[in-house]
Order: C-alpha cells, then structure tokens, then sequence
C-alpha cells in the first residue's frame, strides 16, 4: 500500500511539473509558455495546421510539429500508384493497394514553397532488405518490441519535434532540416529495461562466405543510456538473447556527440537465420535520445579490409559533459541525476528549470524524476512512512489539505 501512495506522488509531481523547453521555432509564426503547456500562434495571412497546444508532459514535445500554411504554391502532379489529396494549402499522398510510402506524406504551403518534397508509392516487399534508410514507411520489414515504457518510432526529419540538447536534427542520409527519415529510440522518464528493434530474418547462407553488418548511430544528451547491437540466431527468443555466447557484437554508452557515427560489425557463421538487434537499455530520463539510419548487411567485397569489428568512424573519445554545448543547462538542469538537494535555476532553453531539494514540492516545480531519484527511502524496505507523509504534505500545501497516517 505504501508503494501505491508513492507512486502516486510520483505522477502527482510529473503531471504538474513537466517544462518544455523554449528553443522551438515556428516558421511564420511564434509561441508562447502558458501554465507549462506550448502554444503555438501564426503571422496574420498564415493558417495553422497540426495541434496549437502541447502539453510537454514530458519535458520535451514529442510527435508531429505544427506549421503555419498560406496558399500560393503550384499545385502537385499525380504519381504513379497512388494519388495526391491536394488543397491550397495542403497536400498529402495516399498509395494504392499493395504498395507503400516512400518518402513523406504530407506536405504544406508557405506561400510560396512546399514544406518538403512528397515522397512516392512503391511495391511493398515481400522478402527482405539488405539495406534500409527507413525513407519507406514499413521500414523494409524492421519491426519494434512494443514496450509500456518508451519504443522506436521513425522520425521525420521535417515534420517531427526535435530537441536541440538531445536528438538528431537531421536524418544521416540526407543531412536535410527538409526532407529524410531515421529511427530514433523515445523513453519515458526513469525508463530502465531493454529496448529492440529487430531486423528480418536474413538467410543464414549469406554468412558462409564471411558477412558483415553496417550501421549509423546517433547519441547525445545528458540522459542516455546504452546501446547494443546483436546477432540474434532465428531459435533463440528475446528472453534468452542475451544469456547466449557471443550475441553481442557492438556496445556504447553515454552521450558520443551531436553527431551521426558509423560502424561494422562481422557476422560469423551462422547455423541458421538469423536477425540483427538494437537495443537501448537504462536511459536514465528522456534528456537524451538513440538514433539508428542507413543500415546495410554486406558480403566479403563490400566489406572493409580492416578487422571487421573495429569501427570505422568512431569518436576519438566519449564526450565529455563540458565539451557538449555550452547552453547544455537546457537538459542539465530538467533532470535530478546528480543533483539532489539543489533548487530550480532559470536556463537559457527552459520556461523555469526544475528543482530536486523538498521546496520544489511547496513550488511545484519538481523534475519529473525527483522522487524516484531522490527520494529511494520511499521504495527500499523498510519504507519511510514518515518521510512519505512529510512529503505529501509539503506537495498539497498549496491546498491547505494535510493527512496524516492513521
């Protein structure tokens, strides 16, 4: 029972205290902060497509971004396999049956320009890939390990929320603010576990002969956790993957920079099909994102001459919290690892920073993970009961309601 009442100070303090951050651009527009939510408005001519209000219940916006649309631009072609719902402010493709998106799906008008180029209807693939830039949306036969906690999701590199102090802001393939796609891994705060996003099953022969697996990745911010990389034999489950020699082929950890990197992997021989897995574990807050594009399964001549399982780009080191960015307060100062007993300080990105000392409770301008991080008397036994009710007490003061345990 006293875990139930902890827990539910913990959604207490994350649901009224979550900050979004003030570094979101608007084309033709502009936002303001009220009450902790984002409010998006649109220069007098422009419409505004998409939400006007984001809640950030999570610090950091997540999903489609809005944008402020005005007619003018020259009406889009039809393709081919598909057709296109076009307005003058908006057009959006829709395929014909069999066949998938490749590239965007919707577009709008400035004015002038379109948003983004829209993309294309392919034939859906009905085997596997052995390569992928996730441009389709099917993601050529990659799929997620649903999780309550966080998941892969593709990401636009135009049409989705993007955090200066954590994720990419550009695709790898295109390195354009205007068109491309990547995977990017999105947790909740305090989301520790494993996370998988699985390959298809590639055919077993293409390992006789000496293969290998090329990939580009993607880590920064103040709260990542870990990635790996495994070769997965077809037999094996999840559950066991990593109780099995020699799965794991590639692992980092920590922030590695604002910027996309690359490595190779070898496959040895494998005894039957098998699956490539990334997986991100113990992201300690949402501060920090995983990235994943251009994956690529190649054989001997394609393959670097150098040992296989030596990187060929890699960080010269980690990098270091001071060699981030110097307006790194922006994620810094939203979590509490590290910082408990400290009050909310004002950054450059932040509406107001967050606090993991008790006032934050009086304030209600606690981190999203003060309790969990600061508070670990609540959930090792023998509880606190008294340090519970203290600071159930300090959080609905604002109230004047106080309870006492019976």
């Amino acid at each position: 029972m006293k875990l139930f009442w902890a827990l539910l100070l913990i959604s207490s303090v994350s649901r009224t205290n979550a900050r979004c951050l003030e570094s979101i651009h608007l084309e033709h527009g502009s936002m303001e902060i009220v009450n902790g939510s984002i409010v998006f408005h649109c220069d007098q001519g422009y419409f505004l497509q998409g939400s006007k209000v984001f809640t950030c219940d999570r610090g950091i916006p997540r999903g489609k971004k809005p944008f402020c649309a005005k007619s003018g631009c020259r009406e889009y072609e039809q393709i081919e396999n598909g057709f296109v719902l076009s307005s003058p402010m908006k057009a959006k493709i829709t395929c014909l049956d069999g066949y998938g998106l490749v590239g965007n799906r919707i577009a709008y008008c400035d004015g002038k320009k379109w948003s983004t180029q829209l993309g294309t209807c392919g034939l859906r693939s009905q085997t596997w890939n052995d390569s992928c830039d996730f441009e389709s949306e099917d993601m050529c036969g990659w799929t997620v390990e649903q999780s309550f906690w966080g998941t892969w999701k593709r990401v636009s590199a135009v049409a989705d929320f993007h955090s200066e102090s954590t994720g990419p802001q550009m695709d790898h393939t295109f390195q354009s603010h205007s068109d491309g796609h990547y995977v990017r891994m999105e947790t909740e705060s305090d989301a520790f576990g494993s996370y998988h996003f699985l390959s298809p099953f590639y055919p077993k022969e293409l390992s006789f002969s000496t293969a290998c697996f090329q990939f580009h990745y993607f880590m920064f911010g103040s709260g990542v956790g870990s990635l790996l990389v495994s070769i997965k034999p077809g037999s094996v489950t999840m559950e066991s993957m990593f109780n099995t020699n020699n799965v794991i082929k590639f692992e980092k950890t920590g922030s590695q920079g604002a910027r996309w990197l690359e490595h190779t992997i070898a496959i040895d021989e494998m005894d039957e099909d098998f699956q490539v897995v990334f997986t991100a574990t113990d992201a300690r807050s949402q501060y920090g994102d995983i990235a994943i594009d251009d994956v690529k399964l190649m054989n001997i001549a394609e393959c670097p001459d150098s040992v296989l399982t030596i990187a060929t780009e890699s960080p010269e080191e980690p990098a270091r919290e001071s060699d981030i960015r110097e307006d790194s307060l922006g994620y810094q100062m939203t979590d509490c690892t590290g910082r408990c007993g400290q009050v909310a300080v004002s950054g450059r990105y932040l509406n107001e920073g967050c606090g993991c000392q008790e006032s934050c409770l009086v304030n209600g301008n606690c981190c999203l993970n003060y309790i969990m991080t600061c508070q670990t008397d609540l959930f090792i036994a023998p509880y606190n009961e008294s340090a519970f009710w203290r600071l159930w007490n300090l959080w609905s003061s604002d109230s004047k309601v106080a309870v006492a345990p019976k």
